[in-house]
């Protein structure tokens, strides 16, 4: 019988596997470009549990085209033949995307309101900030909206502002459907810097422009005050590179191109000029790394400052606090559908006016993000209630990466 859901076409095709092949096909799945998984959330775990992972971290669609990647990857070519013949039937919608003309712009939205879109609008901050301009060539190389011999001169290029401007006069002058490919790209390649665009750009409308600081009331973050000193005195690297890449801030290959630097004062600089450029969410999971990694020199540059707002946790309620640090994660966890935001509504966590307006946003990953931003705003006794919300069983039988988040919460 023909599996009635993705999610059961998943299941099925790790059902075949031996536990031998099973632990080969999760250590091969680790390895996967794009979006990561974490080892606690695989290794070890049910089928059942893999196969929601799966489909919480990549989407359905996306999670088919993981699958049978790593199945091949793996060597498992007659599973995976198997495989992408049970979900043929799930993929063979809208393939005629690209024959739309300039008003169908895809589902995700990224022509604005004014017909200028996401990607003409916001072309000079995307030129300085992108920075994993690696894994977004490679998506237009597979999509077809480069060629290899395009490819190859444009990653020849010294700077990614300077292979920036190239996609730029080049293949993203074609049509909206070579933009709206550019657009989910960077939706997946550089996720800090385009919440932080699209949060600047809901700002504007307010006061007529964006500020250009990204940080709390004006206030200077603590990585960028003391980047200097950062630059001279961190050590520990490879510890923080590690952090980086697990947590989506920078990708396999950029890390190794950092790695290959003669000092770590030259990588300390390759970041700043690359990924931490993407926001203060990206600076604040670097923040954090360097409290892990390096506690005494933070502990050290801390008592010297006189600053009371270098302590970022300071101030903040517990509560307020951790869905900050995890709010990358929770994002991941709960794009996959709308429940937690109907349980938000009547647990009374957000009104019946911030739940209509939430759930009119077309991406899910765009709702659960606004979602968590309106949940923040509204200070400790709404984060508490939605944090335990997380915990109740039946929301994490719904979400299994919760499980994990949500431990180090008391």
């Amino acid at each position: 019988m023909a599996p009635k859901t993705i999610k059961m076409a998943i299941l099925a095709a790790l059902e075949d596997l031996e536990d031998a092949d099973l632990e080969k096909f999760c250590s091969q799945l680790l390895d996967h470009k794009g979006k990561r998984v974490r080892t606690s959330w695989v290794m070890g775990k049910s089928r059942v549990h893999i196969s929601s992972v799966l489909v919480q971290t990549y989407a359905e669609k996306g999670a088919v085209k993981v699958v049978l990647e790593t199945l091949r990857d793996a060597g498992f070519e007659q599973r995976a033949k198997k495989f992408e013949k049970a979900t043929r039937n799930f993929t063979k919608t809208k393939r005629k995307t690209k024959a739309r003309g300039a008003s169908g712009a895809a589902a995700s939205g990224p022509v604005l309101k004014s017909d200028e879109h996401f990607i003409d609008k916001h072309r000079y901050e995307l030129i300085d900030r992108v920075s994993n301009i690696d894994g977004i060539l490679d998506d237009l190389l597979q999509a077809g909206v480069i060629k290899q011999e395009m490819y190859d001169k444009i990653r020849a290029r010294s700077t990614t502002q300077d292979m920036m401007r190239d996609l730029y006069s080049g293949p993203l002058k074609a049509d909206v459907a070579c933009k709206d490919i550019f657009y989910n790209s960077l939706k997946k390649n550089e996720k800090y810097l385009m919440n932080e665009i699209k949060s600047k750009s809901k700002a504007r409308g307010a006061s007529g422009a964006a500020s250009s600081e990204p940080d709390r009331a004006g206030v200077k973050h603590f990585i960028d005050k003391h980047r200097h000193e950062l630059i001279d005195r961190v050590s520990n690297i490879d510890g923080i590179l590690d952090d980086l890449l697990q947590a989506g801030v920078t990708e396999q290959e950029m890390c190794v191109k950092i790695r290959a630097r003669s000092t770590t004062q030259d990588m300390m600089r390759d970041l700043y000029s690359g990924p931490l450029k993407a926001g203060k969410a990206c600076k604040d999971i670097f923040y954090n790394s360097l409290k892990k990694n390096e506690k005494y020199l933070m502990n050290e540059i801390k008592s010297k400052s006189k600053d009371a707002e270098d302590e970022m946790d300071s101030s903040e309620d517990s509560s307020v606090s951790f869905i900050r640090d995890h709010k990358m994660d929770l994002i991941t966890c709960l794009g996959a559908d709308r429940l937690i935001l109907q349980l938000a509504q009547q647990n009374k966590v957000i009104t019946d006016t911030e739940y209509r307006k939430i759930k009119s946003i077309p991406s899910k990953d765009d709702a659960v993000t606004e979602l968590i931003d309106v949940v923040m705003h509204k200070g400790p006794d709404r984060c508490r209630s939605f944090l335990q919300i997380l915990k109740e069983p039946k929301v994490v039988e719904t979400y299994p990466l919760l499980e994990e988040i949500m431990k180090d919460w008391k």
